[in-house]
């Protein structure tokens, strides 16, 4: 399904993963350590407080990575918010429009694998829940003809369609890619050849004496396992007789590491650019000096801050509805 195949690739991702994470803080900021964010609003199945600050820090990953987050409220009959949680994205469906062209339900389960209308799923492994209302009669109706005091919010950065679609959707490719480079990197160290030392030695003496000279050599040479191998005999590789009791040849390393840096770079220009993240956020390379970079820092940190601006406003906005008394 569309989620688990964006978050994947973010997470697969080192630059989609370190954007993602900037994303959701920024839009999170005005919401920790602060007082309203202390305030105990569930538990978690282990049994630790869920707090304002730990909903918002999700809705905010959640809208970072998907561009929507959906948020499980319980209001008694009076009201008043008993508790609020952030469900996990691709566990969410709506149903089929009415005849007004509106969905009033949606299904909460694993949907991987399924391909099914959604409006008609009946299967007991989906939640159906009635989505949020803030009209306390309407309300109070759901809750008595479902049996629940359950309801689903959710907050979407782009409401044109009926899903919506990930800032990093974009980029898919380019994430991808940063995945299969790690991989083709990790397999060039491991699979490919070091430099190796071929020590070809004619050792005079007893079979003692033999060994206690290759272990000196092997010390003098800084072998390691199989980047060093000994080869007992009295010529050399170009035939010619072998003095001074052994002969050293060098094989050259045929990693090549280097062939990726153009294709990373390319990659991760393109993640940070779709999310508008200037790169001094991310890379400590980019640091030149105490000075230039204190500077450039304040400066991204502002930029990339408006950016979010409207999205951190209709986070306030929806909480602000949610912890609304229903009336």
């Amino acid at each position: 399904m569309y989620p688990s195949r964006i978050s994947s690739l973010i997470e697969q991702s080192q630059t989609a993963s370190a954007c993602a994470n900037i994303f959701a803080k920024f839009i999170a900021t005005p919401f920790v350590d602060c007082e309203v964010g202390k305030t105990v609003i569930g538990y978690t199945p282990t049994g630790k407080q869920y707090t304002m600050t730990t909903l918002t820090k999700e809705i905010a990953e959640s809208l970072a990575k998907f561009g929507g987050a959906y948020i499980l409220v319980s209001k008694n009959l009076a009201g008043e918010v008993t508790s609020a949680k952030v469900v996990d994205f691709s566990k969410v469906r709506f149903s089929a429009f009415d005849d007004l062209g509106r969905s009033n339900f949606a299904y909460i389960g694993d949907w991987s694998g399924e391909v099914v209308n959604v409006g008609k799923k009946k299967n007991s492994k989906f939640q159906k829940i009635p989505l949020y209302t803030s009209i306390y009669d309407v309300y109070k109706a759901m809750a008595e003809n479902t049996g629940t005091t359950l309801s689903l919010y959710h907050i979407f950065v782009n409401e044109q369609y009926m899903y919506p679609t990930s800032i990093f959707e974009s980029v898919a490719y380019d994430m991808a890619t940063e995945y299969e480079i790690q991989v083709n990197r990790y397999e060039e160290i491991t699979q490919g050849s070091p430099s190796k030392l071929i020590i070809r030695t004619d050792i005079a003496g007893s079979e003692n004496e033999k060994e206690e000279q290759i272990a000196e050599i092997e010390k003098f040479a800084g072998s390691k396992g199989s980047r060093c191998l000994i080869i007992r005999s009295s010529f050399g590789d170009d035939g010619e007789p072998i003095s001074n009791g052994y002969k050293l040849d060098q094989i050259a390393d045929t990693r090549d590491l280097s062939k990726f840096s153009e294709a990373e770079k390319a990659c991760a220009n393109n993640i940070r650019k779709v999310i508008g993240i200037q790169s001094i956020l991310i890379d400590s390379e980019n640091i030149t000096s105490v000075e230039v970079s204190a500077a450039q820092m304040k400066m991204a940190t502002y930029l990339f801050d408006l950016q979010v601006k409207d999205i951190r406003e209709m986070v306030t906005a929806s909480l602000g509805e949610i912890f609304a008394k229903t009336n």
